[in-house]
């Protein structure tokens, strides 16, 4: 299951929005078809996606463009994370910006209150131009600001991770993500190595798996995790099929590290994609769905 894709497209607005400046809110039109082309995935299943981290309060959006069907001007938003410190700079650039436009246009300089004051009833007018553009940015970004300095509880990472695990539930978008992750899998599978390379590296292992082994019979885990690190050890257990043992791990909270339980998804992954290379992996897959499920659970529910 390729849930991780909801924080890679989480990251991709944060980015773009710690740039600052005009390209600082991603327009939906492009980010949309960028999501698209660079992960994969349809143009539906991203809008879905994004309504998901929007539900979630991870992320805003903000209408740029107003639909027009007369003028055949489709609805355009904007995306921003909901953190107040990047609402803050954003808000300041856009208002700043206001100004001299508003300046530019109108030839009077107004203080950024009185200009919003003057300009919200002509946003209708000014829809799909430049200083429209920027006063809806404008104005939404202080509203989204107040909004979550009045409601901080509902934007507290606790809230946020329990409300994203609540809407991904009853979206059975999971479902839809491993398909379209299987389907990848299978057109790019003359790029996945030989049986003959991953031979290969087991044997280089081989050494350093044999001392791994002696020293976990008397050594505790926190020590075995000092000398080898997690990502040895997490590809120890998935190659002797240890998914029982990892999921107790995770469920007892030694392994709890949330870089930590993405790698142990992202690997867990990478053996549900190759599971038709490994014909061990048929006996396993309870196992192996209920470890990512049990991952999955404290990645985005019981996240501290």
């Amino acid at each position: 299951m390729s849930l991780i894709i909801f924080d890679d497209i989480y990251n991709e607005i944060r980015k773009r929005n710690a740039a600052g400046g005009f390209k600082g809110v991603p327009y939906s039109d492009e980010f949309v078809k960028y999501a698209s082309g660079y992960y994969g995935l349809s143009i539906d299943l991203v809008k879905r996606i994004i309504q998901i981290l929007i539900n979630a309060h991870k992320i805003f959006s903000i209408e740029i463009i107003s639909e027009d069907k007369a003028r055949d001007i489709p609805r355009v938003e904007g995306y921003v994370v909901s953190d107040l410190v990047m609402i803050r700079k954003l808000r300041s650039f856009y208002q700043s910006e206001l100004i001299i436009q508003y300046e530019n246009e109108f030839h009077k300089r107004l203080m950024v209150h009185q200009l919003i004051k003057e300009i919200f009833p002509m946003l209708r007018s000014l829809n799909n131009t430049d200083i429209g553009k920027v006063a809806n940015l404008a104005i939404m970004l202080e509203e989204l600001e107040r909004y979550m300095e009045k409601h901080y509880d509902e934007f507290t990472e606790e809230w946020m991770a329990k409300r994203l695990a609540y809407e991904i539930s009853i979206s059975n978008i999971d479902l839809q993500l491993e398909r379209k992750q299987s389907q990848k899998g299978k057109d790019d599978r003359q790029d996945l190595p030989s049986v003959k390379d991953r031979r290969k590296k087991r044997v280089v292992d081989a050494p350093q798996y044999k001392e791994f082994i002696d020293k976990s019979k008397s050594y505790p885990l926190e020590r075995i995790l000092q000398i080898y690190g997690i990502e040895f050890f997490l590809r120890v257990q998935l190659r002797n099929y240890k998914f029982d043992y990892l999921k107790e791990l995770v469920q007892t909270k030694q392994i709890k590290r949330r870089s930590d339980l993405l790698l142990l998804k992202n690997m867990l992954n990478a053996v549900i994609h190759n599971r038709d290379k490994d014909q061990q992996l048929v006996h396993y897959e309870d196992a192996i769905y209920s470890l990512m499920q049990t991952v999955n659970h404290y990645l985005f529910v019981e996240r501290e």
